[in-house]
C-alpha cells in the first residue's frame, strides 16, 4: 500500500474478529464436506443477524475489507482515518474490491477522513465491533523512513496511541459489544 506498515496485524485482528462474531451467531455459516465452514450470508441474507461494525485508524481499509468479504449482507461498517494519503488508498482500494468507495450511507463501508480521538460515530453506532490496528514501535527504536511520511504514522504513535484507541473504543461500542485491537506485548 505504498508505506503502510507491512506485518500480519490487519489479517490478525479481522480474523479474530470474525471468528468472535460468528461465535455469536452473526452471519450464516454451516459446515460443508470434509469440515470445512461455508459461509451462507450471500445466499440468505435475510435470515442473518447484521451488525454494525467501525474500524478506527482504517488505515488502507484491510480490515474493513476482510471483514466485507467474511460477512457479505450482513455486516455494516465505518472506517474513519486521518492520514489524507491512507484515506485515499482505502477509498480506491473500496472502490476497485467492493465496487463502492464509502461515500454513501447506502454502502456496505462508509469511511470518515478524521481523527478518530475526535470521530463521534457517525449514524452506525453505538457499535456490536470495533476493530483497531494501533502503531506500537517505540519512537526510540524506530529510523523514520526518508521517503514516506504515511510509514512513520502508521508504525509509530504520531497522532494516537493505543490507549487512544481504546478510548475511542470505549466511547463508541454498544453494550457487550466486541472490541478487537491488535497491540504489541510489552
Amino acid at each position: 500500500a505504498n508505506g503502510h506498515k507491512l506485518t500480519v496485524d490487519d489479517f490478525l485482528c479481522a480474523w479474530l474478529a470474525a471468528k468472535e462474531m460468528r461465535r455469536r451467531g452473526y452471519g450464516l455459516v454451516q459446515e460443508g464436506a470434509f469440515g470445512q465452514v461455508v459461509d451462507e450470508g450471500t445466499e440468505k441474507s435475510s435470515d442473518a443477524k447484521t451488525f454494525h461494525h467501525a474500524d478506527i485508524g482504517c488505515g488502507c481499509g484491510s480490515v474493513l475489507m476482510t471483514l466485507a468479504w467474511a460477512f457479505p449482507k450482513v455486516i455494516r461498517s465505518h472506517g474513519v482515518e486521518a492520514q489524507e494519503v491512507s484515506f485515499e488508498l482505502c477509498r480506491r482500494g473500496l472502490l476497485f474490491n467492493l465496487g463502492q468507495d464509502g461515500s454513501s450511507p447506502d454502502h456496505t463501508v462508509q469511511l470518515t477522513h478524521q481523527d478518530l480521538r475526535s470521530w463521534d460515530g457517525g449514524s452506525l453506532k453505538p457499535f456490536d465491533l470495533i476493530t483497531g490496528t494501533p502503531p506500537y514501535f517505540p519512537d526510540d527504536r524506530f529510523v523514520a523512513s526518508e521517503n514516506h511520511a504515511q510509514k512513520v504514522r502508521c508504525r509509530i504513535p504520531t497522532r494516537g496511541a493505543a490507549a487512544d484507541y481504546v478510548a475511542a473504543a470505549a466511547r463508541l461500542i454498544k453494550v457487550n459489544g466486541v472490541i478487537c485491537i491488535v497491540e504489541t506485548a510489552r
